[in-house]
C-alpha cells in the first residue's frame, strides 16, 4: 500500500500506452484534472479515443522509447504484459511516475474510486488489488451518505476555517479539528453539540492578560444559554454547552487569542478533574481550588445556567477530583498561593511581626493568609464588619476598617492584599504619603489586582503579585511530580464514563421525540411517512433493514 495523496496534473505532462477500454476510462478521468497535455499511443485506437482529437494528441503505431521523453506521469493500459513491463521500465528511467493496469507491482501510484460534490472528494482505494471492489464500496458511500449537506457543510466550515487560521488563536489545530466535527454533526453524520472549554491559566498568560480574559468571558458568557464561567488568581475558564462556537471564538479580543487554551468532548471533564484535583495549579495539589470550581458551579446553577450536560460534568468532576486525592495524595503538605505569600514573605521580610503586619480582605483568601501567618494580633482591613468580627474571632485578628488603611501603613513591614475590588485598593499615591522614606513588603493575591503596578517602583517597596509566586511554587511542584502521572489516568477512565453517557444523549433524545410523535400520530401513519423518506435520503436504507429485520 502507498500513501494516499491528491495528484495535480495542472501543468504536468500525460503519456497513455494503449487504445482500449481500460484506456478509454483512464482518459476520461484524467480530462477531468486539467493536466497541460495528453498524449495516447497505441497500434489500434477505440473510436472514443480518436474522437477526442484534437484535446488529446493521438499517435496510432507502436509503442517507442523515446515517447516517454518529457512525460511527467505515464499510464499503461494495454493487454501484454511484457509490453507493460518495458514501457513501466522505460518511464521510470525517465524520472516519470507511472501507473499499470492490473500490475500493481510496477506502479508508482494507484487511481482511486472516487465521489466528488462540489469542493468535497471521498476516495477509496485497495492498492492496486482489487479495483471492483473499492468501485463498488465508492458506489455504497455515494448511496448512504448524506453528500449534498456534507458538500454545503463543507464549504461552510472552508469559511470559518479561513478566519481562524488568520486569527491569532494558539491552539488553531485543536479548534479546527473541533469545528470540523461540530460542522459533520450538522449533517446528521456525528454529535450534533459538544461542550467545551476556552481558557487561560498562569501557565498560558501573564496576569494582566487574564485580568482581561475575565472581563471578557464574562461578557460572553451572558449570552450563553448553558455555561459555568471560573475565575481564580490563576485561572479564567469557561465551560459550555450549544451555543455558537464560531461565533465565541471570533468574539475573543486579539489579545487574548494568542494566549488562549482550548478544550472540547471528554477532554474537558479530564481537563475539569484535573483542575478540582489542584494537578493543573501554581501551587501542586491546593486544596482551595476545589472550593473555587463547585462556589462558580453553584453561582451557575442557581442562576439556571445549568443543564443536564454541564451538571452531569462537574459531578463527574468533582467525583474523579476527590478519587485523585485520595488515591494519589496529591493534597499532602500541599500549598496554596496564601501559603506561597505568607512563605515568601517570611523570606524577604524577616522583621514581619503581628503588630507590623496587616491584611487587606476579608473573604477566603484572607482568611487563609491568617491561617497560614499562624498568629494573633495581625491587622485586618475590611468594610465588612461581620466578617472582621469572624476572622478576629477564628485567628484573633485586630479589625480595622478600611477607610483607616493608609493612616496604618507606616507602621507595616508586610502587607498582604486579597480583596476584590474592581479598582486598585492600595495606590502610588497613598503608599509615598504614608511611608514616608519606610519600607514596605506588600503580596498581592487579588485578581483583578488590588495593588496599583507603580506601588513597586518607590524606594523601599517591594510588591509582589500571584505571577512571581512561581519559583516558590516550582519547588513544591517538583516533589508532587510523580503522583501526577496516577491522577491523570483516573482522569481519563472518568473522562470515558462521561463520554459514553454524553454520546448516548443523542439517541436518548431522538427516542423521546419518537414516543412523543407516537402519541399525536398513529404508528402506522408515522412509518408510511418513514417510508416515503426512503426514496429522498437513499442513506437511510441500510438502517432501516438493519432497524425491521428485512
Amino acid at each position: 500500500m502507498g500513501l494516499p495523496v491528491e495528484l495535480n496534473l495542472r501543468g504536468k505532462k500525460v503519456l497513455i500506452v494503449g487504445g482500449g477500454e481500460v484506456a478509454e476510462r483512464k482518459l476520461d478521468k484524467i480530462l477531468e484534472f486539467g493536466p497541460l497535455s495528453v498524449r495516447v499511443v497505441a497500434p489500434v485506437l477505440s473510436s472514443r479515443i480518436r474522437e477526442k482529437s484534437p484535446e488529446v494528441e493521438v499517435v496510432q503505431r507502436e509503442f517507442r522509447p523515446h515517447d516517454v521523453k518529457e512525460a511527467d506521469i505515464v499510464f499503461v493500459a494495454t493487454d501484454d504484459p511484457d509490453l507493460n513491463r518495458k514501457v513501466a521500465e522505460t518511464a521510470k528511467k525517465k524520472g516519470a511516475l507511472v501507473n499499470v493496469a492490473d500490475s500493481p507491482e510496477l506502479c508508482d501510484f494507484f487511481l482511486q474510486a472516487y465521489v466528488r460534490k462540489g469542493n468535497l472528494t471521498i476516495s477509496v482505494s485497495t492498492g492496486g488489488v482489487a479495483p471492483g471492489f473499492a468501485g463498488a464500496l465508492k458506489d455504497m458511500i455515494e448511496s448512504h451518505q448524506p453528500l449534498d449537506r456534507l458538500s454545503e457543510a463543507l464549504d461552510a466550515f472552508a469559511k470559518v476555517r479561513r478566519k481562524v487560521i488568520e486569527g491569532e488563536f494558539k491552539e488553531k489545530k485543536a479548534i479546527l479539528s473541533i469545528l470540523a466535527k461540530e460542522y459533520m454533526g450538522s449533517t446528521g453524520c456525528g454529535l450534533s453539540r459538544y461542550v467545551y472549554l476556552i481558557g487561560l491559566s498562569h501557565k498560558t498568560a501573564p496576569l494582566p492578560v487574564r485580568e482581561e480574559a475575565l472581563r471578557a468571558l464574562k461578557e460572553i458568557s451572558e449570552e450563553l444559554e448553558e455555561r459555568v464561567l471560573l475565575s481564580t488568581c490563576n485561572r479564567v475558564e469557561l465551560y459550555f454547552c450549544g451555543g455558537d462556537l464560531v461565533e465565541v471564538l471570533l468574539r475573543l479580543p486579539d489579545l487574548l487569542k494568542e494566549h488562549l487554551y482550548f478544550k472540547a468532548g471528554k477532554e474537558v471533564l479530564k481537563h475539569l478533574a484535573l483542575v478540582t484535583s489542584g494537578c493543573d495549579s501554581l501551587a501542586l495539589g491546593e486544596v482551595q481550588i476545589a472550593h473555587q470550581v463547585r462556589k462558580a458551579y453553584e453561582y451557575a446553577r442557581a442562576a439556571g445556567r445549568v443543564g443536564k450536560v454541564l451538571s452531569r460534568l462537574f459531578e463527574s468532576g468533582f467525583k474523579a477530583s476527590k478519587e485523585i486525592r485520595s488515591r494519589t495524595g496529591i493534597q499532602d503538605a500541599s500549598v496554596s498561593i496564601p501559603y506561597l505569600a505568607v512563605q515568601l514573605a517570611r523570606r524577604r521580610a524577616p522583621l514581619m511581626t503581628p503588630e507590623r503586619t496587616g491584611v487587606v480582605g476579608t473573604g477566603d483568601m484572607a482568611e487563609l493568609i491568617l491561617k497560614n501567618l499562624g498568629f494573633k494580633g495581625v491587622r485586618t482591613f475590611g468594610r465588612n464588619s461581620e466578617r472582621l468580627r469572624v476572622l478576629e474571632e477564628r485567628y484573633g485578628a485586630v479589625p480595622v476598617p478600611l477607610s483607616r488603611l493608609e493612616e496604618a501603613l507606616g507602621s507595616l513591614k508586610a502587607l498582604f492584599v486579597a480583596a476584590s475590588s474592581p479598582e486598585p485598593i492600595l495606590t502610588k499615591d497613598m503608599v509615598t504619603r504614608a511611608l514616608r522614606g519606610g519600607r514596605l513588603f506588600v503580596v498581592d493575591v487579588s485578581v483583578p489586582r488590588n495593588v496599583e503596578e507603580g506601588v513597586g517602583e518607590l524606594k523601599g517597596v517591594e510588591c509582589i503579585f500571584t505571577d512571581d509566586l512561581r519559583e516558590v511554587a516550582e519547588e513544591n511542584a517538583r516533589r508532587k511530580e510523580e503522583r501526577l502521572h496516577e491522577a491523570e489516568e483516573i482522569a481519563e477512565q472518568e473522562a470515558e464514563e462521561f463520554w459514553g453517557w454524553y454520546e448516548s444523549l443523542e439517541v436518548e433524545d431522538t427516542v423521546k421525540e419518537f414516543f412523543k410523535r407516537l402519541e399525536g400520530v398513529p404508528p402506522k401513519k408515522l412509518l408510511r411517512r418513514a417510508a416515503l423518506k426512503l426514496k429522498e435520503r437513499k442513506e437511510l436504507v441500510h438502517a432501516f433493514r438493519e432497524l425491521f429485520g428485512l
